[in-house]
């Protein structure tokens, strides 16, 4: 009955809630918090980078879905990645821009990365906002002035050589 609901609950919460977890919480909270927002940053400059070029709707979602499906991506692996613990397919994909702040967390709690790990995701996604800052601001210069609708990608490549 309700006692035995209570019971099972209180074994799982107990199992997961362990001292040692909690103590660890101290410091992924604010590593996985930094990451988060650094890939936020970043996601938001490749949206607004790409929505520079575009001019009508049609181009803002064919310019929109890769960064829908990198989103997806990064949710798939973190729910496969207790499946699959120790690939090193995942562990890898974990330091990748974009993808480490969904994946990166998972990793860290199962035990798969380290603090360093995280950090090396952070400084990855640090210099990725940089080279996104550098570079998207040429396109996004030539983009947000320039209304012809033909070669989306064609314009960008044009902003980027600085032609």
């Amino acid at each position: 009955g309700l006692g035995d609901l209570t019971g099972q609950l209180t074994t799982i919460l107990g199992g997961l809630f362990t001292p040692s977890f909690i103590d660890s919480l101290k410091y992924i909270i604010p590593l996985v918090l930094v990451l988060m927002i650094l890939t936020f940053i970043g996601y938001s400059l490749v949206a607004g980078i790409l929505a520079s070029v575009t001019t009508n709707t049609e181009d803002f979602q064919q310019v929109q879905t890769p960064i829908i499906l990198i989103v997806l991506l990064g949710y798939y692996l973190a729910m496969m990645a207790g499946a699959f613990k120790g690939s090193v397919i995942i562990n890898i994909l974990g330091y990748v821009p974009f993808l480490s702040a969904i994946l990166s967390p998972s990793l860290l709690v199962m035990g798969e990365f380290s603090v360093v790990d995280v950090l090396i995701s952070i400084g990855l996604m640090g210099l990725t906002i940089f080279i996104l800052i550098k570079y998207g601001l040429k396109v996004y210069k030539v983009g947000i002035l320039n209304y012809s609708s033909n070669g989306l990608w064609k314009k960008m490549f044009k902003a980027l050589k600085g032609n």
